[in-house]
């Protein structure tokens, strides 16, 4: 599974487990889960087919009235974060989920981007005083994780422009707004963001990269200094992390033709 497609259904599944350990088959002792899952379709056309299934709990004496929290996490999660589909039955006997997710967005493929591991860059500290007032981008294609970002920076005193989770956005924005600061996702819904980061680099505005698995993934030579921040990612470390990125932007200015070039195609 690809490090998204893990965080994603771990997200969907504590969110399952939490309701039936308060409300559901897992209330009780009588109570039971049965997980299942399975691939079906072919060629392109091949999808992951997740079933979640409660009974012995308390009997379900009616669908409830609004989508709660919970229901509204695993759509947005499993619909929009893997491109799937997901539909909840409040059977009596216990309530029950099958997700259909493509095979393409769940399943990782050996490719280029990925290295064998090396040591993890130094983590850079600044003074959080520096970000008051200014105006960062927030590039995250996951929602939860890029609300939470969106917020950290606002209590330090930041605009927030954001969170962008589409790489056209996130270009478009990046080469032509008004911008400080920049927090950039390393993988965007399976692009690497190297584009964005070209971009900003191009018109010298810092940025940091944050990821769940840099260690393993292989920067371009002229991004490898950028600071990144590890997932999860602890907001003191965020702010810290970017005011640190925003204090040394002036030691270094312009950017190298190559990247100007990239930047102007875009």
């Amino acid at each position: 599974m690809t490090p998204k497609a893990a965080q994603t259904l771990a997200l969907a599944l504590h969110e399952l487990v939490t309701n039936a350990a308060k409300y559901g088959a897992l209330s009780c002792n009588d109570g039971c889960v049965t997980v299942e899952w399975h691939l079906s379709g072919t060629g392109d056309d091949r999808h992951v087919v997740f079933s979640w299934k409660e009974q012995g709990g308390p009997p379900i004496e009616a669908a409830p009235s609004r989508k709660g929290f919970g229901s509204r996490l695993i759509e947005a999660t499993l619909t929009h974060e893997l491109g799937g589909k997901a539909t909840q039955d409040f059977a009596r006997e216990g309530v029950r989920l099958t997700a259909t997710l493509p095979l393409a967005s769940v399943s990782a493929q050996e490719d280029h981007r990925f290295s064998r591991p090396r040591h993890r860059a130094a983590r850079a500290v600044g003074d959080p005083a520096v970000l008051v007032g200014c105006k960062v981008l927030v590039v995250e294609d996951e929602y939860i994780i890029g609300q939470e970002t969106a917020e950290t920076l606002r209590s330090a005193g930041c605009s927030v422009r954001g969170p962008v989770g589409t790489m056209q956005e996130a270009l478009r924005i990046a080469a032509s707004e008004a911008l400080d600061v920049a927090v950039l996702d390393i993988n965007l819904n399976g692009q690497m963001v190297w584009p964005v980061a070209h971009a900003l680099t191009a018109r010298a505005i810092p940025f940091i990269f944050t990821t769940g698995y840099s260690t393993t993934i292989r920067i371009p030579p002229e991004l490898d200094q950028a600071p990144r921040a590890e997932k999860p990612v602890e907001p003191a470390q965020m702010v810290t992390t970017l005011a640190a990125a925003l204090a040394a932007s002036s030691v270094s200015r312009g950017a190298p033709e190559h990247i100007q070039d990239e930047v102007n195609r875009a």
